[in-house]
């Protein structure tokens, strides 16, 4: 009676999640180098993973329970649809309305991204510490005015992760891991409007900052069935608004995202899908990604990674991954790229296994 109680709890809770507004949050960013490798699943697999992608996978590592720490993992990722900042230049050196108007709807964003975990899984409960600071940048224009318009937002997230694997039996599910989070998010936006004929492609912060803060909770649950893994994670389960001045904002809402994966000795696969539609920070369009992701261990210490991802909704390309990851002696070296026609990434992550 409980079990079933607690089912229709839980079936009520994410209905409301994944069809109460779908408009203006994030997405589920991708900033790790095994997960951006492989199109930016991880909700599924990998304990290291845990802190940023699944809180629930702490609880999953069951074969030897090492210590790791993450230090770091670092992102960057730069994005110029329609050729903005050629354009926004060609506007500065020549004011023509053709020029004004090749501007219009076009939007650059970029984005670099650190972070830090150090986890300690353990047969009853495991738990991790996080840090991890995004700085990200928009520019847009306003060509009725004409105007270019920047809009920033440094964020550093504090925060730490339990997971538990729970022993009872769940009808139509079995027994699962659960994980919980609790992180303070610290916002400092920026935004400034330049004059469309002297306008810059570079950051521009000459207005004052607007401060913000809020806590927030993610929650993550995985089972795993001898080499078959499922998982489900909902990331900022409240909403909250921050800040960036002049009238913008950026909204926090809750992210959901399942995924199902595949995992023997030397070979991963792994296929998430967000069961919610979001929005980039600042002028981006809406998404809501299906990704598929492969890893297979060439040899010991050696593995190579590849991946696909592709948004259901909105005008955002298609992107294809890949990667390597290096092990020697429990030092952890992983590097990767994503890219398509509009957007490059790099990621580089070092990590120690204890």
């Amino acid at each position: 009676m409980q079990t079933k109680k607690m089912t229709v709890v839980g079936a009520v809770l994410m209905g409301w999640l994944v069809f109460a507004g779908n408009t203006q949050a994030f997405s589920f960013l991708t900033f790790e180098a095994r997960s951006a490798a492989m199109g930016g699943v991880g909700v599924a697999t990998e304990t290291r993973n845990a802190s940023f992608y699944n809180p629930a996978l702490l609880a999953t590592n069951d074969e030897s329970y090492d210590w790791y720490a993450i230090a770091p993992a670092y992102s960057e990722s730069y994005a110029a649809p329609g050729g903005l900042d050629s354009k926004i230049k060609a506007y500065t050196a020549n004011t023509t309305p053709a020029n004004l108007q090749a501007m219009s709807g076009l939007t650059l964003r970029e984005r670099d991204n650190t972070a830090f975990a150090f986890g300690v899984p353990s047969v009853i409960v495991s738990g991790s510490v996080f840090y991890n600071s995004l700085s990200y940048h928009t520019i847009s224009t306003d060509v009725s005015v004409p105007v270019v318009k920047h809009r920033s937002a440094d964020m550093r997230e504090l925060g730490f992760n339990l997971g538990v694997p729970l022993d009872i039996e769940f009808r139509g599910i079995g027994k699962i891991k659960v994980g919980a989070g609790l992180k303070l998010l610290l916002v400092e936006g920026y935004a400034d409007d330049q004059a469309a004929s002297t306008a810059t492609v570079d950051h521009v912060r000459s207005n004052e900052s607007v401060q913000s803060s809020g806590l927030n909770l993610d929650f993550g649950i995985a089972r795993e069935v001898g080499v078959w893994k499922t998982a489900l994670v909902i990331k900022n389960l409240f909403s909250r608004a921050h800040d960036l001045g002049l009238g913008d904002s950026i909204k926090v809402e809750p992210q959901i995202r399942a995924g199902f994966a595949y995992r023997s000795r030397r070979t991963i696969y792994e296929v998430d899908l967000d069961l919610r539609r979001s929005a980039h920070v600042g002028h981006d369009g809406e998404t809501q990604y299906l990704s598929a992701g492969l890893e297979h261990k060439l040899v010991k210490g050696l593995s190579v990674r590849a991946g696909y991802r592709q948004s259901l909704v909105g005008e955002v390309l298609p992107t294809i991954s890949y990667g390597i990851g290096m092990e020697v002696f429990g030092y952890i070296v992983d590097v990767a790229g994503m890219v398509n026609e509009d957007e490059e990434s790099l990621f580089a992550q070092f990590s120690l296994q204890l």
